[in-house]
Parts: C-alpha cells; sequence; structure tokens
C-alpha cells in the first residue's frame, strides 16, 4: 500500500472533483460510485464488472478531517474524483475469497459490479486502471496506487 494518506496522489490532478449525496453506507475512499436515477450516488452499480460507464472515485473527507479509513454513511454528502488518462489515484482492491489475487506494475484492472472495488480484468469492456506497485497476494481489501488508463 502506498504510504499517502490521501486518495487523489497526482501532484496535478487533470480531472474534476466533484460532490453529491450516497444511497449506500458504509463506502470507504477510494471506491467507485455510480449515479442513480434520483440522482444519487451508490457503489458501482452497473450491469456486470468491467461494463463501460462514468468513472468516478471516492475520495477522503478533509473539510470534516476524515482520512481515506473513515466510510461515509447512508445520505452522507461526499466528495468524489472523475480522473483523466494519466491521473494518479490509490483505489480500494477487493479481496476476492479463496484467491490469492496478485498484480504487477502495468496491470490493467477492472471494476466489480456492486462493490465498485477493483478486480483482475478478463473479458471487459473497460480496464480503467494500471497498475503502479507490485501487490503481493491479497488478504483483506486495501487501497495501491493505480493510473488511469482513460479507456
Amino acid at each position: 500500500m502506498s504510504s499517502q494518506n490521501q486518495i487523489v496522489v497526482s501532484p496535478n490532478p487533470l480531472g474534476h472533483f466533484i460532490e453529491g449525496t450516497l444511497t449506500a453506507v458504509a463506502i470507504l475512499p477510494g471506491t467507485h460510485v455510480s449515479i442513480d436515477t434520483a440522482g444519487l450516488y451508490e457503489a458501482w452499480n452497473e450491469s456486470a464488472d468491467g461494463v463501460k460507464g462514468e468513472v468516478i472515485v471516492l475520495i477522503e473527507d478533509a473539510l470534516q478531517g476524515r482520512d481515506v479509513s473513515t466510510t461515509y454513511d447512508a445520505s452522507d454528502r461526499f466528495f468524489a474524483y472523475i480522473p483523466l488518462p494519466g491521473d494518479e489515484l490509490q483505489c480500494l482492491f477487493k479481496n476476492i475469497s479463496g484467491t490469492a489475487d496478485s498484480f504487477v506494475i502495468g496491470e490493467l484492472v477492472m471494476i466489480d459490479d456492486t462493490t465498485g472495488k477493483l478486480i483482475t480484468e478478463s473479458s471487459s469492456e473497460m480496464e480503467p486502471w494500471a497498475v503502479m506497485e507490485t501487490i503481493a497476494a491479497l488478504t483483506a481489501d486495501a487501497l495501491h496506487l493505480v493510473r488511469s488508463t482513460g479507456h
């Protein structure tokens, strides 16, 4: 895990910072979210893993002194970031029970449907992130450094 205590780690981020309101409970910064038809946001909820969609990543609520380990709760006002190619962030990787997923620098990853966490790419429509640090076998969900690929 990177030693940064923030999600957006690029010195000059190119994307867009946004705010919104959550529908779901206990979502950690570094998780991907999507907007529902009521204009609220929830953990990434597309039709399947790796399906094309808008890439939006929750960031820490620094205005209230919260760090990357503090969850957002239902109906919370949140802060998020929409990356552009080249932006580097810490995103939450999913520990899939019964597997020992490891990642190498440059490996492309996709977003897991319903959790909004990153997982191993497998025939997806979209690989929005390239891994930027070696990740040994995951034993728990964890933040790791990634770079936006723009696709």
